[in-house]
């Protein structure tokens, strides 16, 4: 247990799950990210130090802030660092092909330390554009890129009102009040790199803390697919497919026709292979 107190007004517990020499499972109980988050960081640090490679979960914690500043952190220490986020309930994205709010901003990143020069951080979110700056633009300021949100209907736009619905120029923003979503990043690749970053988050935490029984607990991933999968709009053209099952499909239907297989024409060919 890990006690954090901040100017004496702020008092709470996290908790270390799981506590190897390599791996972590840090429960933040609700407590504000960027109190938490450090600990956990800091966790990775000396984990990493001590073991060469750390892999470490933070669940059930409030807003992290800047991602980049916890790539920094492990920078500062000499170290290359990787963060995959995901926000629980927090619908903003459609997927690929899609209309409908089915994903977070799922903000990636990566620290790359350089000796005597600021270190290459790359922070950003796995949509067009970060919810942040619809609500700049929805604000007087800078305007999103023309087709970064897409409305009920299908129509690409830039407007906020898709993403916001109706509201006043000092009032507030309600992402779940608009009819449209932000568009996902990269098109079917986008996508896919996005649900392989969900998975690790929704998988790798219940499956560390369950290591030890050598369990890989995925339900919450296995959810999360058949909510992309489940389609009520007539335009919601998007049914998500692994790569590695097309490339099932791929070889199944090679073997029904008596194309060659590429697989065993490579082991016939290297038997050592």
């Amino acid at each position: 247990m890990v006690t954090i107190k901040v100017d004496n007004l702020i008092n709470f517990v996290s908790e270390v799950l799981v506590d190897t020499p390599s791996l972590a499972v840090v429960d933040g109980k609700f407590g504000y990210g960027q109190t938490v988050t450090p600990v956990a960081v800091r966790l990775g640090i000396e984990k990493c130090k001590k073991a060469g490679l750390a892999a470490v979960a933070l669940r059930n914690s409030g807003h992290l802030g800047r991602v980049g500043d916890w790539a920094e952190m492990a920078a500062a220490e000499g170290l290359v660092s990787i963060h995959f986020v995901t926000a629980a309930g927090s619908l903003l994205v459609a997927p690929y092909g899609g209309v409908e709010k089915r994903l977070s901003t799922a903000p990636y990143c990566v620290g790359i330390p350089r000796q005597g020069q600021d270190p290459i951080v790359l922070d950003f979110a796995t949509s067009v554009v970060a919810e942040g700056k619809c609500l700049v633009a929805s604000r007087g300021g800078k305007k999103l890129p023309i087709g970064a949100l897409v409305d009920a209907d299908g129509t690409l736009s830039e407007d906020p009102h898709v993403l916001y619905g109706p509201y006043t120029p000092d009032g507030p923003r309600d992402h779940t009040a608009g009819t449209g979503a932000i568009r996902a990043f990269g098109d079917h690749k986008g996508i896919a790199r996005r649900r392989a970053h969900r998975h690790r988050c929704d998988v790798v935490g219940p499956a560390l803390r369950q290591w030890n029984d050598g369990v890989l607990h995925r339900p919450q991933g296995d959810r999360h697919q058949q909510f992309l999968r489940w389609r009520d709009h007539p335009l919601h053209r998007f049914h998500p497919r692994h790569q590695a099952d097309r490339g099932h499909g791929v070889r199944a239907g090679s073997g029904r026709s008596g194309a060659e297989d590429p697989r065993r024409s490579h082991q016939e060919r290297h038997p050592l292979a």
